[in-house]
């Protein structure tokens, strides 16, 4: 991913921020139990000696064998062990606890840029919206059949355990979804609700509408402003590397042959990646057919999973009252 140096380093920081953290609140958890419990203290420090000693005895003329230290501290933590479990203290009390325990809040696993940190770059591209406070409102705890005629809740109970059975299976499985259906009848709202579950988790997501997915994408090709050209080149690569991308109102763009060559690249791209894709789109399954390259097609076709709902639209429902 694209960075500027100064928008690197502020992340960094970040994390040696967090770790900052993480070791001051594990320094005070375990001097709170020293304090309850003089004995764990002791024991530590005998281990801490043990451990001098064992180094400091290829010096004198007594050497430490290695047996006798691996028996020593063996011994040393058998006896830590039960107290601990006699004092009902969670071993996991003392040891270091990560926000990310896969890169430990280092940003990186080996020499790859972990989620947590691909999350953050995201998560600045939000910084301006309230995508934020959509998803509290907008998640399955909030979810409603109130506007639900019988035949159209059905729809949508087995649309809603489609869903949730991709965010279950999101780490064990490559699933797409295609949301269709008309204006105002719960796509958007899934979709958020399958955001939330994801980032929950701590996966990426990347949230565009297609107008701002081809305009990103546009900018990409043809900006010529060296601003604009920045923040682009920082965004650009999300579409690709988030680890869930969600295209938002699929149809609405205006459609030309750029549009077109752009959404088979980012549907061929991330199925190739093996990345996940939500679409949602007014458009019936006919349609997307015509509208788009039997190319991009046949991609969807193949790879997603497809959920049509249907019913009037609830956003006039709630504004006329329910009627």
């Amino acid at each position: 991913m694209n960075l500027s140096a100064a928008h690197y380093d502020a992340i960094m920081r970040e994390y040696d921020n967090q770790r900052l953290e993480n070791m001051h609140a594990l320094n005070s958890r375990i001097q709170g139990v020293y304090d309850r419990f003089p004995e764990i203290k002791q024991i530590d420090t005998q281990i801490s000696e043990l451990a001098e000693n064992f180094a400091q005895s290829f010096t004198k003329e007594h050497v430490m064998s290695f047996e006798e230290y691996r028996r020593t501290l063996s011994d040393l933590r058998m006896e830590k062990e039960a107290l601990l479990k006699c004092y009902r203290i969670d071993p996991q009390m003392l040891q270091m606890q990560y926000h990310c325990p896969d890169c430990k809040d280092t940003g990186y696993i080996e020499n790859e840029k972990c989620h947590c940190f691909k999350q953050r770059i995201i998560d600045e591209m939000y910084q301006q919206s309230n995508l934020r406070e959509i998803l509290n409102a907008e998640n399955f705890s909030t979810l409603s059949y109130q506007y639900y005629d019988q035949e159209n809740m059905k729809k949508m109970q087995i649309a809603i355990e489609t869903c949730k059975k991709f965010t279950e299976n999101f780490d064990k499985s490559f699933e797409n979804i295609l949301l269709c259906g008309t204006v105002g009848i719960g796509k958007t709202f899934l979709s958020n609700c399958i955001a939330k579950e994801i980032l929950d988790q701590g996966h990426s997501v990347l949230y565009l509408s297609a107008f701002q997915l081809f305009d990103l994408m546009a900018k990409n090709s043809f900006s010529g402003n060296a601003h604009q050209e920045d923040m682009v080149a920082k965004q650009y690569p999300h579409i690709f590397e988030s680890d869930l991308l969600i295209i938002d109102d699929l149809g609405t763009e205006l459609a030309n042959s750029f549009t077109m060559t752009g959404f088979f690249l980012v549907i061929n791209e991330r199925i190739l990646r093996k990345k996940s894709t939500i679409i949602s789109t007014n458009l019936s399954p006919e349609e997307i057919l015509t509208t788009y390259t039997e190319r991009c097609a046949s991609r969807i076709i193949s790879n997603y999973t497809m959920l049509k709902l249907s019913g009037s639209d609830i956003r006039l429902k709630k504004k006329l009252g329910g009627f």
